[in-house]
């Protein structure tokens, strides 16, 4: 269900309102404004030279989780998917340049699609190093 421009409030509005309590819009208001500064923190995310793909993966879900779902509980399969294709876009870009050939060969479809073949490559190079 989308909401025309003319549906939707405007916290500008509100403001002159503002009585110093918490109401439903100066909420959202404030977690926007935290969304916004963990999105600083994910945008310049890469993997570090000592850490695996798995942790990688887990650090890019999490904040993934922390900027996606603070109070969107109830998202549609749309914004669902938005959401996944801008963390398996942030997960690709801060691999390893080697390890993200490898990726975007397999053309995954999802960000699970990619962590499994970043997983895949991340082992084939550990067992070229052995022999």
């Amino acid at each position: 269900m989308t909401q025309t421009a003319s549906e939707k409030f405007n916290l500008i509005d509100l403001i002159p309102m503002y009585d110093g309590g918490e109401s439903l819009g100066i909420r959202r208001f404030l977690e926007k404004i935290n969304d916004v500064a963990n999105l600083g923190k994910w945008s310049n995310d890469e993997k570090g030279p000592s850490e695996s793909v798995q942790e990688f993966a887990a650090r890019i879900n999490k904040l993934g989780t922390q900027i996606f779902q603070s109070g969107n509980s109830a998202q549609n399969t749309e914004v669902r998917n938005a959401n996944d294709q801008l963390l398996q876009s942030r997960f690709i870009s801060g691999l390893r340049n080697d390890i993200r050939r490898f990726v975007l060969s397999r053309d995954p479809l999802n960000l699970d699609e990619s962590i499994n073949a970043a997983l895949i490559e991340e082992q084939n190079m550990k067992l070229n190093q052995i022999s």
